[in-house]
């Protein structure tokens, strides 16, 4: 029942964005509020949404664009599907055959020790990439693994010594084109996905596909929009004619954000503004105002009352727009700091107490997730964006920092034999199986992220590239417990946060919640012969 009583809420604010897809008949609306979306309802079980949920982090894919991908080809009938079917259109493979080779020694220790060359070294016979349910069925099955199981199958070659696999994911588009989706099914999901119906009826879930902690970090004015509909592009004009009128002209592409996530610049008040402070022409409720562009003025004029309010902040004072002014005192005194956990702590304890007022049926006040929603449509010129969760930094001096914060972990071992190769990094082992998952990773300068990725043998790993005083590095950080919290080409900054600390089951040597780091310079090859001992480049590691 509490799952109907969430579709119902959703379908009273946001029928006019979803009117004519998969299931929805208007007429439903009008007189069954309360069923008007089980035809929307994603398989009908939180269970099955939340399993959905899960095989998205493990393939490092967004997990609403994978539950609106199966919505629309099981015609809303999640049980129908199954996640990691569905999964195999969204990522693809990069598999390298390889050649272990042995290495002659060049040194050895008055013992008889090598202490130069020796070893082996992997070198890439072949290289080849499968997208697609076809092809990558195909490979495991070329392989001799079982398709019942697909993470499970693909860590097993991985695990070979003769094959290297990494995996990487693309958007929905592409994964909607190679399931060959008709021009009706794509626009299905569009509507799911631009309607934010999944984030606001399961927030708890925007926390499983690796976002830990979400923590939004700098947004600033002078972005553009993007991803909006004609409809909000239409209205530009009037959003830049009373944002300069008002002094927030720079202001001009969030306000179209904000439009897109209120209204998709449908209806007569598609910036929401009725029930706002500047409405003074029209009723309070509602969807009140009827002219388009006096609800752009009342909106523009909104915002910039909570921009100025909020000290610049877009983010809190966004989320301001959508909760109303009570969020503000709250806020400044509970860390000043929009994360969407405080967002949705202020919407529980402002239902709590104010039970009666509408909308709080649920539990729920406003949308919690609000701010992350208008974000998702601005190109944003700040340090921080939607693929850059977490935002959490740590501090350290000199021009390499450690990994990790220096008393979470114990000393590894630097270039050890392991069978069939050499260690060519160190472990940071934290001090129990209670750490995994919860101790964060952190980029060792700034720099460049050149792949973000699953990987067989280093599970979810990040590549940073660094330039330092002229020299070029790349470090590797290896076993993350989840999807990375940043993606292939982005910019980190020295101390960001960029995944947490776990462990690969299945990988040789990833036994227990470590970090696997390596530093080659000038970059990260196969054979690893430009790794260098990580202690001599970050002083003070162990």
């Amino acid at each position: 029942m509490m799952l109907k009583i969430k579709l119902a809420s959703f379908a009273l604010k946001h029928w006019k964005e979803l009117a004519g897809a998969v299931g929805v008949i208007l007429a439903i609306i009008l007189t069954v509020p309360f069923l008007v979306f089980t035809g929307f309802m994603p398989g009908g079980e939180e269970d099955k949404v939340k399993e959905y949920a899960n095989v998205a982090s493990e393939f490092g894919i967004d997990w609403q664009e994978l539950i609106a991908f199966d919505m629309v080809r099981f015609d809303n009938d999640l049980d129908q599907g199954d996640p990691e079917e569905a999964a195999l259109y969204f990522i693809e493979l990069s598999v390298e055959k390889l050649k272990i080779e042995n290495v002659k020694c060049e040194k050895k220790n008055k013992k008889g020790e090598c202490i130069k060359g020796g070893g082996t070294i992997e070198k890439v016979v072949s290289k080849k990439s499968y997208k697609g349910k076809k092809q990558i069925l195909s490979f495991i099955k070329s392989s001799g693994s079982s398709t019942k199981n697909i993470a499970e199958s693909l860590r097993e070659i991985g695990a070979k010594s003769n094959y290297r696999v990494s995996m990487s994911s693309h958007g929905i588009d592409e994964a909607m084109d190679l399931a060959k989706f008709t021009k009706v099914m794509k626009r299905d999901v569009k509507r799911i996905l631009d309607s934010g119906m999944l984030m606001e009826m399961y927030p708890d879930l925007q926390s499983v596909s690796g976002g830990i902690g979400l923590c939004i970090g700098d947004v600033a004015p002078g972005g553009s929009a993007k991803g909006v509909t004609d409809n909000v592009k239409g209205y530009k004009s009037l959003i830049e004619k009373y944002a300069k009128k008002y002094g927030v002209e720079q202001y001009t592409g969030w306000l179209m954000a904000m439009m897109q996530q209120e209204s998709s610049g449908m209806g007569t008040d598609p910036m929401q503004a009725s029930e706002g402070p500047y409405n003074t022409r029209y009723p309070k409720g509602p969807n009140g105002i009827q002219n388009a562009e006096y609800s752009i003025q009342a909106g523009v004029q909104e915002w910039k009352a909570s921009i100025q309010k909020a000290g610049g902040d877009m983010m809190i004072a966004v989320q301001t727009y959508n909760f109303g002014g009570a969020f503000l005192p709250w806020i400044k005194s509970h860390g000043n700091k929009y994360t969407l956990e405080k967002a949705q702590e202020f919407s529980k304890y402002w239902c709590s107490s104010h039970p009666s007022q509408l909308g709080c049926g649920d539990g729920v006040h406003g949308t919690p997730q609000h701010a992350m929603m208008v974000l998702k449509y601005y190109n944003n010129p700040g340090k921080a964006s939607c693929d850059s969760m977490g935002g959490d930094f740590i501090a350290g001096k000199g021009d390499f920092i450690s990994p990790m914060p220096k008393d979470t972990y114990t000393k590894g071992t630097w270039h050890q034999f392991r069978s069939p190769a050499w260690h060519a990094g160190v472990d940071l082992n934290v001090h129990s199986w209670a750490d995994e998952g919860k101790i964060g990773i952190y980029s060792i300068a700034a720099g460049k992220v050149t792949r973000a990725e699953y990987s067989s043998s280093y599970g979810n790993v990040v590549y940073i590239k660094h330039k330092v005083k002229g020299k070029s590095f790349e470090s590797v950080y290896a076993h993350l417990a989840y999807t990375p919290l940043v993606k292939t080409g982005m910019s980190v900054k020295q101390g960001q946060k960029i995944g947490m600390v776990g462990n690969t089951p299945g990988v040789p040597w990833s036994t227990f919640p470590h970090l696997h780091f390596e530093v080659h310079s000038p970059a990260w090859t196969v054979d690893k012969k430009n790794a260098i001992n990580p202690e001599l480049v970050v002083k003070g590691l162990f």
